[in-house]
């Protein structure tokens, strides 16, 4: 249920942030300089219902085109490498930002809560090595190697990223700039040391990105609401199948219907698609991937517990979740000190402690509930 209404919001946040995008592409390649935003997530909003609606082989192919255009030779990872390292080799607006990198410099400035979910975003999908564990020859070894290979891999992208951003605006300024647009630094930068060019192939890539991954999420959330009302824990209208195109196309309606009604309210109370809808939004997503990952560490410890003597070494199946979970606890906790700084908003709190208490609490009751009613469950089987 956490994780449900978490990736719902998710769904919500990135059509809304394909708008701006678009927009901005719009200007770059047509007269049209002043494009409203919520159009171009109207359009990816039913773009997502159209291939969320229709056969799961539509969405698959629409996915890998767009995938293909990036990760074939890792454009998007290329483009901000060099970036990165035109900003390095110019010697940036003040030199190498050395300070950036001193943990007790960053602790300083600004909200080290916020930066700390931020960061813990971008680790969101490392895990999914896991998943691949049956298909893999020798999942003892690939997959733990995998898996670490990610964390580090991305862990040193986005280090090297950010170090290059701060270089390139300048320690005193980098704060102003980015509080007052998140989304137009990187293409400022692109401008400013390499062209307007560059700022352009960046846009058509985020733009890609955000929509494969909007796409992806949508797949996610609707086969949470399919096996979700087919076993019971939603109305049973969601966890139908269509007869044509054998996809939980019900339960991509009722996704597409809350997206379509979100843009229409963001739209109609002149939100900002950026600061007041996708930060809180992708903000309240840190919180529940952070709870989600911190328990995850803590049913490890249970379940090894419990398989007596087929658990693996000590470290595995005790000290390292342990220590996981205190380290995830530990960020929880300090970024709920700190709840309204990163939702930006009273509405985002509220929504947080919707997602954190609320869902998961229905959840359990709903199957207690259907517990106490074997008969049922075995109709529905």
């Amino acid at each position: 249920m956490l994780a449900l209404g978490a990736y719902t919001l998710t769904v919500v946040a990135l059509a809304v942030y394909a708008g701006p995008f678009a927009s901005s592409l719009v200007a770059t390649f047509t007269p049209w300089a002043d494009s409203p935003w919520w159009l171009w997530s109207l359009l990816s909003c039913a773009l997502l219902a159209l291939l969320g609606y229709r056969n799961i082989d539509l969405s698959s192919t629409v996915l890998a085109v767009l995938l293909i255009m990036e990760v074939l030779i890792l454009m998007e990872v290329l483009i901000l490498v060099a970036l990165g390292a035109v900003i390095f080799a110019t010697g940036g607006k003040e030199g190498l930002a050395v300070a950036a990198l001193n943990p007790v410099e960053a602790f300083g400035h600004g909200s080290p809560a916020s930066g700390i979910v931020w960061a813990v975003l971008c680790f969101v999908g490392f895990e999914a090595t896991a998943v691949f564990r049956g298909e893999a020859r020798d999942a003892e070894r690939t997959i733990p190697r995998a898996t670490y290979a990610a964390a580090l891999m991305i862990g040193a992208l986005y280090m090297f990223v950010s170090l290059a951003i701060v270089t390139g605006t300048g320690t005193d300024e980098v704060w102003e700039l980015v509080a007052a647009d998140p989304a137009a630094v990187l293409f400022a930068l692109a401008d400013a040391y390499v062209g307007p060019w560059f700022s352009a192939v960046i846009n058509v890539l985020l733009l890609g990105s955000i929509f494969a991954c909007a796409l992806s999420f949508h797949n996610v959330v609707t086969r949470y609401l399919l096996t979700m009302g087919s076993s019971g824990l939603l109305p049973s209208y969601m966890g139908r199948v269509h007869g044509i195109h054998r996809v939980p196309s019900n339960a991509s309606l009722v996704l597409s219907a809350l997206t379509l009604l979100a843009i229409v309210v963001a739209a109609a109370l002149n939100l900002d698609p950026v600061l007041q809808v996708f930060g809180p939004l992708v903000g309240i997503l840190g919180f529940a991937v952070l709870t989600m990952m911190a328990f995850a560490s803590i049913s490890a410890v249970i379940y090894f517990a419990r398989s007596g003597r087929n658990r693996p070494g000590i470290f595995v199946w005790l000290i390292a979740p342990v220590v996981a979970a205190l380290g995830l606890l530990w960020v929880l906790m300090m970024s709920l000190a700190n709840i309204e700084i990163i939702t930006g908003s009273q509405i985002g709190t509220v929504l947080v402690v919707v997602l954190l208490i609320a869902l998961p609490l229905t959840g359990v009751v709903i199957s207690l509930v259907r517990a106490d009613r074997p008969e049922r469950s075995d109709e529905r089987s």
